[in-house]
C-alpha cells in the first residue's frame, strides 16, 4: 500500500479542482459566448490586457482571466471586446434605461460625494 501525506493529497485535490474549475468556465464560456478561453486570452492580448473603455485606465486581471467581463449584446449575443468589471456593471446600469445610475446619482448628492472626473 503505498502512503501519501496530507500535504500530498491537499496538493492533488487542489490541482483536481483547478482542472474541474478550467473546464467549467471553459463550457460556459462556449455556451454563453461561443468563444474559448484561448480566444478570449487572445482577446486580452488584442487590447493589450486593457479596459476596452478608452476612457477606462483599469488594466484586466491577467492573473484570473474568469473575472475579465465578455461584453456581448443581449440581443444578438455578438461578443464585442473584454471590459473590467467596473465598466462592464455600469454598462449593464445603462442598458437598463438609467434609472438605477440615476438613483445613484441622487444617493451621491445625499452624502454630498461628488463624482470623480
Amino acid at each position: 500500500m503505498v502512503s501519501i501525506t496530507l500535504a500530498e493529497r491537499i496538493a492533488h485535490t487542489t490541482k483536481l479542482q483547478e482542472k474541474v474549475r478550467k473546464y467549467s468556465y471553459e463550457q460556459v464560456l462556449k455556451k454563453k459566448y461561443g468563444i474559448t478561453l484561448d480566444q478570449k486570452k487572445e482577446m486580452a492580448i488584442k487590447q493589450q490586457w486593457k479596459c476596452a473603455n478608452r476612457k477606462c485606465n483599469a488594466y484586466l486581471d491577467w492573473t484570473n482571466i474568469t473575472k475579465i467581463a465578455v461584453d456581448h449584446c443581449h440581443t444578438t449575443g455578438k461578443v464585442r471586446e473584454l471590459l473590467c468589471t467596473i465598466c462592464n456593471t455600469t454598462l449593464g446600469l445603462l442598458e437598463r434605461g438609467g434609472d438605477q445610475l440615476e438613483g445613484l446619482f441622487d444617493y451621491m448628492k445625499r452624502y454630498k460625494v461628488a463624482p470623480e472626473s
